[in-house]
């Protein structure tokens, strides 16, 4: 998934309108809307402004829970404790 539509999806979840969030990350609401429509690639700084301005780590952005092929310490592991757990009758 592009970030773009990343963008937008983590804005939707935190109930964020786009001109809240861009008052957040000040920034302007045509600007956050060209990220959101691919028509812009944000400066990195713009990525740690929408991360700070949605409370999350910047690499989802670029990464989810869905992609745990490439981001594994995102994605729920398994303790010890339960592994060895599992194994008992």
């Amino acid at each position: 998934m592009p970030f773009a539509s990343r963008i937008h999806r983590l804005r939707r979840e935190r109930l964020l309108s786009l001109e809240e969030l861009a008052a957040r990350a000040g920034l302007s609401p045509s600007l956050l809307a060209s990220f959101e429509n691919g028509q812009e690639v944000p400066a990195l700084e713009m990525f740690d402004r929408l991360a700070d301005a949605m409370d999350v780590p910047v690499e989802r952005f670029f990464y989810d829970n869905t992609d745990s092929n490439l981001t594994p310490w995102l994605t729920p592991r398994v303790t010890w404790q339960e592994l060895v757990g599992a194994r008992e009758p």
